[in-house]
């Protein structure tokens, strides 16, 4: 009897020794965790990277094709600010690559204004999480070059500066005035692309043809150019309704 007590004690010391060792390593063992953090950070990192970014390859279109009408300040929108364009982008991508009526006076490839879509839809993102802010060293000091003005020299003469004489009417021809004047305030609109609704002022015969369309806008309602443009002083705006009401000469 004590030889049968004895076996029956050692088989179950030995099916709960079994026992506490499956449990350890079974499903009821520790689980190990896994950090998917890092993966998720290079995942959105890809993701932000994939399409163009504002600052590299959109500003740049902005400031070449859409600079004054889109200017600081302009009621139509400042293309140069990011927060704006953000805010606006639908609008943009409708203008610039459904319609295809933007920009005014300048034309742009096709090539470009998918680009612009691209972006659009890619999230329009401002800058590439790669790109990284470099500072400019500052430019060592010449100590040894002096502060002091150049003093004049003995030979020198004092010329006084004598101011042109003040242009009139009279004296005005498109070629050497008027042109210039259609060149620095109305060119950016109003070119050789122009679209027919934007008379090309740089034309002379076309000038002519429109002059009154011209002094309308130009004279009496004085709303071009467009807010947001260079525009001509009064006296700049007399002299051309000036030179049109004396024959509009073309040439000396």
């Amino acid at each position: 009897m004590k030889s049968a007590h004895k076996h029956f004690l050692l088989i179950a010391l030995t099916f709960l020794i079994i026992s506490n060792i499956s449990c350890r390593g079974g499903k009821h063992g520790p689980q190990t965790s896994y950090d998917n953090s890092n993966l998720a950070t290079k995942t959105s990192s890809n993701t932000a990277n994939s399409g163009p970014t504002y600052n590299e390859q959109i500003k740049p279109i902005f400031e070449k094709a859409c600079i004054p009408c889109h200017a600081s300040g302009s009621p139509n929108g400042n293309w140069l600010e990011y927060k704006v364009v953000y805010a606006k982008r639908a609008l943009i991508k409708n203008r610039i690559f459904e319609k295809k009526d933007m920009p005014f006076g300048k034309s742009i490839s096709d090539e470009t204004r998918a680009l612009i879509a691209k972006w659009v839809d890619s999230g329009a993102a401002e800058k590439s999480i790669d790109t990284e802010t470099t500072q400019t060293p500052t430019p060592a000091t010449d100590n040894k070059i002096s502060e002091e003005s150049p003093s004049p020299s003995k030979d020198s003469t004092d010329v006084t500066t004598q101011q042109p004489p003040l242009l009139t009417a009279d004296a005005m021809t498109y070629v050497d005035h008027v042109k210039p004047f259609f060149e620095k305030y109305c060119s950016v609109c109003h070119n050789e692309n122009s679209d027919v609704s934007m008379p090309n002022w740089l034309k002379y015969d076309i000038v002519v043809l429109k002059k009154d369309a011209l002094l309308t806008r130009l004279i009496v309602k004085k709303d071009m150019p467009i807010i947001g443009m260079p525009a001509p002083s009064d006296e700049e705006r007399e002299l051309i309704n000036q030179w049109i009401s004396k024959g509009m000469k073309y040439e000396k």
